[in-house]
């Protein structure tokens, strides 16, 4: 797979997992300019929730190791540049610790793609832990299971199927867990 397959295989693996938010639209390669420059972006996703746009980055890493700090460090230079609401850094190799500090502490969500498979860690609340799990099937629906993992491993990891507004919900819950809506 090369990297723009890879890019377009991340693209449509977030399109799948959004497209019910209300107005979501997705574009690859999207041109933004800003005061210190134009950035060209893998993909942008935009959705509106409770009448508010939102904006989302998407940059798709296909690299032979797992991505390094630097690399979130610069979405997250892109995020403040452009005023977009989110990021997110997708890789085919994991992350180092180094990068997943970093995401955490400026709000930007990483996500893994092997085998097919959309795999989206919350890093945004230490006390609750949730791993997101997407196949894309030969149909093209998604198939969510979501892993709740409690902070006391003797309560044992619980999984539960989400589907409609209540997968829609949890997206957008992983995505903005500042977000109050009324």
């Amino acid at each position: 797979m090369t990297p723009d397959d890879f890019e377009d295989l991340t693209a449509r693996l977030v399109e799948e997992v959004m497209s019910a938010a209300e107005g979501f639209t997705i574009e690859r390669h999207t041109i933004l300019e800003a005061d210190d420059g134009t950035y060209d972006i893998d993909a942008t996703a935009t959705f509106e929730v409770g009448g508010f746009a939102f904006l989302v980055l998407v940059e798709a890493k296909r690299h032979k190791d797992p991505i390094k700090r630097e690399l979130v460090a610069v979405l997250h230079q892109k995020l403040r540049s452009t005023g977009a609401h989110k990021g997110l850094l997708v890789s085919a190799s994991g992350f180092q610790s180094g990068a997943v500090r970093f995401a955490k502490r400026h709000g930007i969500a990483l996500a893994t793609v092997s085998d097919g498979r959309l795999k989206i860690e919350n890093k945004a609340d230490p006390n609750r832990t949730g791993t997101m799990d997407i196949e894309v099937t030969d149909s093209s629906i998604p198939i969510l299971v979501v892993q709740l993992i409690p902070s006391t491993p003797a309560a044992g990891l619980v999984e539960v199927e989400l589907t409609g507004g209540e997968l829609l919900g949890y997206l957008i819950r992983m995505a903005f867990p500042d977000l109050k809506l009324l």
